[in-house]
């Protein structure tokens, strides 16, 4: 199955198929990506009248009674839900290990993400887990979960992200006027230690304030962090503060 993210839809196949079939239901609204895991889809849904954001699932299609064709896409369902504690929180699906975690940004400062695995969630144990051990979480578009282990400057146990509520005044000189100005600039990409709560820099290339892709070779740390956004690794490029055409 594929998540059509941009359509609100869902196109599935099966070995010997010639082509994809697109679902006939639209997906309604979602707040993040569809995403695979056990080969089903997942995403997440956030509903401001009620504080909670929802962990949605789409089952594949099941075969006819036949078995040689697919019938109609199962409708899109929430499994479990996870109080939210500001209105414009953010959450993401990631797949760290054998777990699904959700990862929250609980707060309109964005400045404490919790972290909660699905399988907790569904036993209804809504209690965010402080240690996802050796992984690290990047976190753009996409979510990736990898071994921090060989990756010297990112930290074990750690949410990798755009640190949203840090920002710092770069200022210029007007190239025609003469005259001295300041525009507010994303800060470094900044990871989060979820054991002791604290932020920290992950990357040495201020790769956000730039306009061009900074100067090779680059860290394998900033090469997972472009892989977050599908339209620059699409075309061949690396994460910078340009959005590609």
């Amino acid at each position: 199955m594929l998540g059509l993210d941009r359509k609100y839809r869902v196109a599935y196949a099966i070995a010997g198929d010639e082509g994809w079939s697109l679902s006939s239901l639209k997906l309604p609204p979602l707040q993040s990506r569809t995403m695979s895991f056990q080969g089903k889809l997942y995403a997440t849904a956030l509903n401001t009248a009620d504080k909670n954001v929802y962990v949605c699932q789409i089952d594949p299609p099941q075969l006819s009674a036949e078995g040689y064709h697919l019938v109609s896409l199962p409708r899109l369902r929430k499994i479990v839900k996870c109080p939210l504690f500001a209105v414009m929180s953010i959450a993401y699906l990631a797949q760290c290990g054998s777990e699904l975690m959700l990862i929250v940004f609980n707060d309109t400062e964005y400045e404490h993400p919790v972290v909660y695995k699905l399988s907790d969630l569904i036993k209804g144990r809504v209690v965010p887990t402080t240690n996802i051990e050796e992984h690290a979480i990047f976190i753009g578009a996409h979510c990736l979960c990898v071994s921090a282990n060989w990756l010297p400057s990112i930290l074990s146990n750690s949410i990798v992200c755009i640190h949203r509520n840090t920002v710092r005044i770069e200022s210029r000189i007007n190239t025609l006027t003469g005259r001295l100005g300041a525009r507010l600039v994303p800060a470094r990409i900044e990871q989060y230690d979820l054991g002791s709560g604290t932020w920290s820099t992950a990357m040495d290339e201020d790769i956000l304030s730039s306009y061009t892709s900074p100067m090779s070779p680059y860290t394998l740390a900033h090469h997972i962090f472009t892989c977050c956004f599908c339209n620059f690794w699409n075309k061949g490029l690396m994460k910078c503060g340009k959005i590609p055409a």
